[in-house]
């Protein structure tokens, strides 16, 4: 699920705009969720409120919605921003807040659908990583490749399939949070482990048993959440 706001004072625009969204998706078989918003500041506390957008289309007339656009970005730095408007003066300034897209008013359909299909593109690649920084370089390491992650104190220990173990600073609780809508299951079996549910192999009472004969834990108080989840995966995998 794509989850887009678009934000702009004029309603016409963002009737059109939305219709757009929905026609191209439905087109290209992608599901999306899109919010509406008439103003900045009710975009932004909504983002406050926890909302998280994969992709925002955000107007562009004066210096108060550049300033919406900052606070955006230092809500979220992943965030897609295409920002709409009638004046090109803007352009320069919209680097700042690294603007994935600029579009001038009136919407010119062909261009707006392939941005947004960019876009896609670029949300799906984001989904299929994790993205982590240790020692000031960022890392990237497909989804596919992560066995479990494992918190040790403020250490994350990253095992992989490829028989590596990568580490970093974090915490448990914002990766569990970071990669609940990715298209890779995790299960959080233990306080301290984050499972790929594509690497367990079996589910015993107080562990999983992965695909390389490890056993991880699972702690009594998850016990009823990680059956339920596994099975529930199970199930899916069996309908497909």
């Amino acid at each position: 699920m794509m989850r887009i706001a678009v934000c702009d004072e004029e309603i016409i625009l963002t009737s059109e705009m939305e219709s757009l969204l929905l026609k191209i998706a439905k087109e290209n078989n992608v599901s999306v969720d899109i919010d509406v918003f008439f103003d900045g500041k009710k975009l932004t506390d909504s983002i406050y409120s926890e909302e998280k957008f994969d992709l925002i289309y955000l107007n562009i007339e004066d210096e108060n919605d550049i300033n919406t656009a900052r606070e955006i970005r230092s809500m979220n730095k992943h965030t897609l921003i295409i920002c709409v408007s009638r004046h090109d003066k803007y352009i320069r300034r919209l680097f700042e807040v690294d603007t994935f897209r600029f579009m001038d008013k009136p919407i010119d359909k062909e261009l707006f659908e392939r941005y947004f299909l960019d876009a896609y593109l670029k949300t799906y690649e984001r989904a299929s990583c994790f993205t982590y920084c240790f020692k000031k370089e960022v890392h990237n390491i497909s989804l596919e490749y992560i066995i479990y992650f494992e918190s040790q104190g403020r250490k994350i220990f990253i095992h992989t399939g490829e028989g590596r173990r990568e580490c970093f600073f974090g915490k448990m609780n914002e990766i569990e949070q970071e990669l609940k809508d990715s298209q890779f299951q995790f299960i959080r079996t233990h306080q301290s482990f984050l499972v790929n549910a594509m690497y367990i192999k079996s589910l015993l009472k107080a562990c999983v048993k992965i695909r390389d004969g490890r056993k991880l834990p699972v702690s009594e108080n998850r016990r009823r959440f990680v059956k339920d989840r596994y099975c529930e995966l199970i199930e899916r995998e069996r309908s497909f």
